[in-house]
């Protein structure tokens, strides 16, 4: 009598059985969950580094909490660890009031900036005397941070005698300053003892001293310039200037702000107190001229960089999820195939352990925990993996790993219990009950609801600004329109070609579309794919295109020009200086920028008010966009143009200026190029007395270059007649713009769902075409009984490409609606600067490129998976003939 082996005996040996497909689900999950639980690290490290890079591009100066105080420090003997007392001190007080951002302020510093002015030789000056303005300055650190390269460093004055001093080897030679020439200066003397350079030029304390490195150039409000340098004195003598210079004396003090240790997290945080530190007084202890201490103010220009930087981060998230649904969606598909194709190796224990009594819940339960092994063990692959490459963020990272872990432990059981129904069925010669009516009827009720959450997203109105869950589902609902009509329309095709084929002399034309149309089980995987892949890829063009637009845009609003000058002053001389640089072929400053109060509605509304010649500035666009130009003034208006800001503070009613009516001719955006301020209006040249406004200095110029200049020829031509001028160009914004880590990151994970998509998409295909094999082979013996040489490969290629072609249409439409609604939905706005949102584009050319691109390799794809798996099931046909005779 023989031995029959336990239900549970035969289950567990049967799990050990097909290795390939276990060892596939297991790779298939850890390669997700890598993925997975890499993302959460890639994006906080895309968030913080937006952030750091935001905060890095602000000058030291305007990043770090500094301010400064008149008159002079009382530091008791005068020594540095007194310097070092009272710095700490300072420090001291702002961390008591930033307690929460403490370690992201470095160790204060202070200065003395003891007074300026001219320095002639002592005794005989020379005739052509070199105009100059000399800061004396005292810096407890300077000899740490320089080199002394002729004479020897400054050692403390005598009592009523003079000042040593060292100054810069530029500055000596601009100045032409020899050591040891004595110079009066503001009552004193000062003789110089020694040269010096600087050891790190990029040093960030530099930015309190910028004439302590090379000297530099200044305007004089005379029109002409002269040469500036920083002189230094012992930091040990400052009881020799009290209280001497204690009138004209400036004690500068900042404390660092650390860009390094400030994530993405704590950003609105350090934000918040660097706000609060800007509205509190410091007690620093001074000499004054008289005895008002009003205390120190501390501020940065880093909050609103630091929120803006924080607002970007925060689109990312919501960029991010509507990007990673897609794919996600994919992946779990995928491994629901792999577990039905291994649940087909299964089917046939279910129906034995079954008939020989074993419950259903039972073998459910077995065939679960085999995929929750099998789950569990990619899982942790992916996890270990996840570790070694350093991806690994925080706990949260566990989420995607335990769902991929959790999918086939569900696939499993369900799909075995589905194949050995299925077999049972054909065994029995029964026809599958599909239940069409209800089939229809839950189709139309899905797409009934994934159409109502589009419309609703699509009406809702406003823009997001994090991630938001109903606007994440959007794509996937898009695409299950799709897929549901696509996989609707591909039997009407087969059908269509079957009885095409009816008329034809070959058998494959007939038996090819026959054969696919009887078995669409196989097809909604592959057709998921194949939506997904292109409606992202359609997204992703749209996005670029959009956010590229976007920032140029942004930048010709920044800029006004091919080129922006910006420089503190520039005289009538200076300007007809610039005028005649070579290669520009058109030049027009901002003649004003003044306060102006408008009467509106029985209340004055305090402008900015920038003044152009609108010929000039017409003549440089020379037709490019920009704002709006003012007309000239009528005798019963003078016309502007407001910005938003402007327009929403001065209403409806009348306005008037100096007993002149203004007239709006045009609203612009807030961002323009005349100067940094939201609430402004613009008018013309010829309207500046009519408004009582006098013609101040320039200090922007806008530039059209001759279509042959050198733009680098033009901006030396403008260093050399103007004052240390500051040069913008559009293409310098879009760089800019378009480094940004959060943009960089975006384009990152649009190309890896592209290529994770297009990877999945090949793996659906082959496991589709898997799972159809033992049907395909069945056909290909009878056709080789009846004496066919067919192997096969347009039989396999009917049951791929017409569904791959079908859902290309669809896919490309669920596309372009995914991008009006979900770019509509988000706040681009810190992707592309500015305060406008741009304008959505299509993709143009680029979306043929795409779409030509993306059908061509679905068709490669499918043609080389048809091969193979003609060539599999040749190969297997010809051996099963040779067995059987």
């Amino acid at each position: 009598m023989s031995h029959r082996p336990a239900t549970g005996v035969l289950l567990a040996r049967t799990a050990v059985t097909a290795p390939v497909m276990s060892t596939f689900v297991v790779l298939v999950v850890a390669v997700l969950s890598v993925i997975g639980a890499g993302a959460p690290a890639f994006l906080e490290s895309a968030r913080t580094d937006t952030v750091r890079v935001a905060l890095a591009q602000l000058p030291p100066s305007s990043r770090d909490l500094s301010g400064s105080g008149a008159g002079l420090p009382r530091l008791g003997s005068g020594d540095r660890a007194t310097w070092s007392a009272a710095a700490a001190d300072l420090r001291d007080q702002v961390a008591a009031r930033m307690p929460e951002t403490q370690d992201v302020l470095g160790a204060a510093r202070m200065i003395v900036q003891v007074t300026s002015g001219w320095s002639t030789p002592v005794g005989d000056p020379p005739e052509h005397q070199i105009a100059n303005d000399v800061m004396l300055t005292l810096d407890p650190q300077w000899a740490q941070r320089v080199d002394i390269v002729d004479g020897h460093a400054p050692a403390a004055p005598v009592a009523g005698g003079d000042i040593p001093v060292a100054i810069s080897v530029d500055a000596s030679e601009k100045l032409e300053w020899p050591i040891g020439e004595r110079r009066d200066f503001a009552g004193r003397v000062l003789v110089l003892s020694g040269t010096y350079e600087v050891q790190d030029p990029h040093d960030p304390d530099w930015a309190y001293s910028p004439s302590s490195v090379v000297s530099g150039r200044a305007p004089t409000s005379e029109g002409g310039i002269v040469t500036v340098a920083a002189a230094y004195a012992a930091a040990d003598s400052l009881d020799e200037f009290d209280p001497d210079f204690a009138a004209t004396a400036t004690t500068v003090s900042w404390i660092p702000v650390q860009g390094e240790r400030i994530t993405a997290d704590s950003a609105e945080a350090v934000a918040a107190e660097l706000r609060g530190a800007s509205t509190s007084r410091f007690r620093v202890p001074m000499t004054f001229s008289d005895l008002t201490d009003r205390g120190y103010v501390l501020a940065s220009a880093a909050p609103p960089v630091l929120s803006a930087a924080a607002a970007r981060g925060g689109a990312l998230l919501a960029v991010f999820a509507v990007i990673a649904v897609g794919p996600l969606a994919v992946a779990l598909v995928a491994l629901a195939l792999a577990g039905r194709m291994l649940a087909q190796r299964r089917a046939g224990i279910v129906r034995l352990v079954s008939a020989r009594g074993a419950s259903a819940l039972g073998v459910s339960v077995v065939l679960g925990v085999e995929g929750l092994v099998l789950g569990v063990l990619g899982a942790g692959i992916g996890v270990t993996c996840t570790v070694l490459l350093g991806l690994w963020q925080h706990p949260a990272s566990l989420i995607a790993p335990v769902v991929f872990a959790l999918v086939p432990a569900a696939v499993l059981p369900l799909a075995a219990a589905v194949s050995a129904r299925a077999e049972l069925r054909a065994a029995a010669g029964g026809a599958p009950t599909a239940g069409r009516a209800r089939r229809l009827i839950v189709e139309a009720f899905v797409v009934l609801c994934c159409s109502a959450l589009v419309v609703l997203v699509a009406g809702r109105g406003g823009q997001v600004a994090t991630w938001d869950p109903l606007l994440t589902v959007v794509p996937l609902a898009l695409t299950v329109i799709a897929g549901i009509i696509a996989l609707r329309v591909v039997p009407l095709l087969l059908t269509a070609a079957e009885r095409a084929g009816v008329r034809s002399r070959r058998l494959m034309p007939l038996l090819g579309p026959a054969r696919s149309a009887r078995v669409p089980a196989v097809r909604s995987a592959s057709a998921l794919a194949s939506i997904v892949g292109l409606a992202v890829a359609v997204f992703a063009v749209s996005f670029a295109t959009t956010v590229d637009g976007g920032i140029d845009d942004t930048a010709r609003a920044q800029t006004g020009a091919e080129l922006r000058v910006q420089t503190p002053y520039i005289g009538p001389e200076r300007l007809a200086a610039a005028r005649t640089v070579p290669g520009i072929a058109a030049l027009a400053p901002v003649y004003s920028s003044s306060k102006l109060s408008i009467s509106t509605g029985g209340q004055k509304v305090p402008v900015r008010m920038f003044v152009v010649d609108s010929d000039e500035l017409a003549e440089v666009r020379a037709g490019a966009s920009g704002t709006a130009l003012p007309g000239t003034p009528a005798a019963d208006h003078i016309p502007i143009v407001v910005s938003q800001s402007a327009r929403a503070r001065l209403g409806d009613g009348e306005l008037t200026a100096n007993g002149h009516v203004l007239s709006i001719e045009a609203v612009a955006p807030d961002d323009n190029p005349y100067g940094g301020y939201d609430v402004w209006i613009l008018v013309d040249h010829a309207a500046m007395r009519d408004l009582g406004v006098r013609q101040d200095a320039p200090d922007v110029l806008f530039v059209r270059l001759d279509p042959s200049a050198s733009l680098i020829d033009v901006e030396a031509g403008l260093t050399g007649a103007l004052a240390a001028p500051q040069f913008t160009t559009p293409a310098g914004v879009i760089a800019e713009r378009s480094a940004d880590p959060a943009l960089q990151a975006v384009r990152t994970a649009l190309a890896i769902s592209l290529t994770l998509v297009a990877a999945l998409l090949g793996v659906c295909i082959v496991m589709m075409l898997v799972l159809g094999a033992p049907a395909r082979a069945r056909v290909l013996r009878v056709l080789r009984a009846l004496g066919s040489r067919s192997r096969g490969f347009a039989l396999v290629a009917w049951d791929v490409l017409p569904t791959l072609i079908v859902t290309i249409p669809f896919g490309a439409a669920a596309g372009f609606v995914m991008s009006a609604v979900v770019i509509a939905a988000l706040d681009l706005t810190g992707f592309v600067g500015g305060s406008v949102r741009p304008t959505i584009h299509a993709g143009g050319p680029w979306q043929i490129v795409v779409i030509g691109g993306y059908t061509l390799v679905v068709v490669l794809i499918g043609l080389a998976a048809a091969a193979l798996a003609a060539a599999r099931a040749a190969r297997s046909s010809d051996q099963r003939m040779e067995e059987e005779g």
